[in-house]
Parts: structure tokens; sequence; C-alpha cells
């Protein structure tokens, strides 16, 4: 939780590089069903600001892969579709 909490300062701060690095660690720091998908979902938010689409594609894929029953994938093909048709362009 505190590396997502640093994440949402520096996204506060418009440091979009560093507040996706710490949403990704803190994804990636302890496997579970509930902060992890959220924190995917911010990074993959982030990734888009910086147009970085095929980052964020793969964060969202993730989520739609490996945390299908959480919050975060109940919409998250539109993120996808988006995603994937920016990430062409």
């Amino acid at each position: 939780m505190a590396l997502g909490a640093i994440g949402d300062a520096y996204s506060e701060l418009k440091e979009f590089d560093e507040a996706a690095s710490y949403y990704m660690d803190a994804a990636n720091e302890d496997e579970n069903e509930f902060t992890v998908p959220a924190f995917l979902f911010k990074a993959g938010l982030t990734y888009e600001i910086l147009n970085d689409y095929k980052n964020a594609l793969k964060v969202y894929q993730r989520i739609q892969e490996d945390y299908e029953n959480s919050t975060e994938a109940n919409d998250i093909e539109k993120y996808i579709a988006r995603a994937k048709q920016l990430s062409d362009n």
C-alpha cells in the first residue's frame, strides 16, 4: 500500500513516469486479489497519460487474465480495445 501511495503522490505532482513505476512496484510487491488489480489499473491509466499504450495494454491484459473476478476487470475490455487501437497508430 505504501508503494501505491507514493505512486499517487507522484501522480499528483504530474511526475507520471515515477508514478507508473511505483504502481507497478506496488502491484508486484504482494500477490493478492484486491490491491494488485487496483494498482495495475492505475499503472495502465498512467501509461496512457504518457502515451505508452503498449505498456497500458500489457497491464490491462494482465488484469483480464489474472484477476478476472476483480472490480477492475468488469470494464477492462474497453480499456484493452482503446490501448490496442492507440498502440497501432
